[in-house]
């Protein structure tokens, strides 16, 4: 645990000035309603602006960081100065993933700080009516919200690693990526169809919703895992057993959705 927490702090300590920029970012819906031609007053603007870009810093820095955090280590073959530590390469994995997904969480947290800060909590929970009482459920509603988000940019940083992965590691595999890649959708988009025109995926959009981005967070973290643990510092091992796990775990997903889908679609 103490490797783990090393390798995360060094990977934000180098970044650590972007969250600045972040902070600075979120003082622009403060200005929103000052802003010529505005209409709308104050808690309107703040419960449109603010959240939308939380989400917009949020989602950019799932983008900076998910493709480059470890790929370009990678790909210039820097990570084995991690390897010749006595790191472990779950450690160095784990550490590394954490940092790109708690920069993104903390940078989407610091661009809506000012607002929060300055009276924006009611409208947040509140919507448009920022003189109501602050209820439960409202605080609820926020906090799922968060909740989505954080999931969502950490799904964005691993589905951004294996495509870099794919991309920017260039080994003998590729062919094979975008062959799989390809038959994989197309068969998720038949099956999903098929239960989507039966009722079978109506029942609770939400929870199956929930159910998806588990499933393919598991896969793209085991398979991220195992690209680090048994590729190390090699380019085109580190490709295959990443391709390998991907695609073998996916496949399994895969076929029991169309095992659903013919059962009940």
């Amino acid at each position: 645990m103490k490797a783990f927490w090393m390798v995360m702090s060094r990977e934000i300590a180098e970044r650590k000035m972007t969250l600045l920029l972040a902070l600075g970012a979120g003082f622009v819906p403060l200005l929103v309603p000052f802003l010529p031609g505005a209409t709308a007053g104050p808690a309107e603007a703040y419960f449109f602006a603010a959240p939308l870009l939380s989400a917009t810093i949020g989602l950019a820095y799932a983008v900076a960081f998910g493709p480059t955090i470890v790929v370009r280590d990678l790909a210039e073959h820097r990570i084995a100065f991690y390897f010749s530590r006595p790191l472990s390469a779950g450690a160095i994995w784990g550490g590394k993933l954490a940092a790109a997904w708690l920069l993104a969480v903390v940078a989407a947290f610091l661009s809506s700080l000012p607002t929060l800060l300055t009276g924006g909590l009611a409208v947040f929970s509140e919507g448009r009516n920022a003189g109501a009482t602050l209820g439960p459920m409202s605080v609820l509603a926020t906090f799922y919200g968060l909740f989505w988000g954080a999931m969502t940019s950490l799904v964005a940083i691993l589905f951004l690693h294996a495509a870099a992965s794919i991309v920017r590691l260039r080994s003998r595999w590729l062919f094979l990526d975008a062959l799989l890649f390809a038959a994989i959708v197309s068969a998720t988009w038949v099956s999903v169809r098929a239960l989507w025109v039966s009722g079978f995926l109506g029942r609770s959009e939400a929870d199956w919703a929930l159910a998806a981005m588990g499933l393919l967070t598991a896969v793209l973290l085991t398979a991220s895992y195992v690209q680090i643990a048994s590729g190390r510092t090699d380019v085109a091992r580190s490709h295959g057993a990443l391709s390998v796990t991907l695609w073998s775990l996916s496949l399994l997903v895969v076929g029991l959705l169309g095992a659903v889908a013919l059962r009940d679609g």
